[in-house]
């Protein structure tokens, strides 16, 4: 499906030169109308690769941020955000540091992201048996596993590195019992 928006179509990437607009002094001289279309044409081809490049580069954004969101099992990640933030509020007293409170539900979205990705690289040649879970990016071959494995590795330090930085240690603590359990 990918390559498939990937490859030009006539509506977008015409295959014909634009040829320009003739004006009055153009029309006197069929001299220089013969030389200005090279560079019309070259000009319009340019923009088109352009217009093409960014397309591209749009789809693969997408398709890897769609495949990160589902190796990160993004909603169920909200639901460990969810408890770790209610409990930062209610263990902080009578008043919130919300910056505080931020830093521990991005920490910790960013470690749950990494560990249910390392969960599916693990867990790839079960997951490519049952009917549920073979569409997900590592059995169906939408990402290999080295590039989900870097991606857990990065998000997972990431978020160790903002926990133990910007909240506590035992933050920390609790997400490596948390990975490795």
């Amino acid at each position: 499906a990918l390559r498939s928006r990937m490859l030009g179509d006539p509506i977008h990437q015409p295959s014909t030169a634009i040829l320009p607009i003739p004006s009055a002094r153009a029309a006197c001289s069929a001299s220089s109308a013969a030389s200005t279309a090279p560079i019309v044409a070259e000009a319009a081809a340019a923009s088109v690769a352009v217009s093409s490049g960014a397309r591209s580069a749009s789809d693969v954004l997408r398709h890897y941020g769609s495949c990160y969101w589902e190796l990160s099992k993004a909603r169920l990640s909200a639901l460990v955000v969810a408890t770790s933030g209610a409990g930062y509020v209610l263990g902080s007293g009578s008043i919130v540091d919300i910056a505080g409170l931020c830093y521990t539900c991005t920490g910790t979205m960013m470690v749950a992201a990494s560990a249910n990705t390392l969960n599916q690289v693990f867990e790839i040649k079960n997951d490519a048996k049952m009917k549920r879970t073979m569409r997900r990016p590592l059995p169906s071959g939408r990402i290999s596993p080295v590039h989900a494995a870097m991606w857990a590795t990065t998000v997972g330090t990431a978020g160790t590195a903002l926990l133990a930085c910007k909240v506590r240690l035992f933050a920390v603590c609790l997400y490596l019992l948390y990975a490795l359990f």
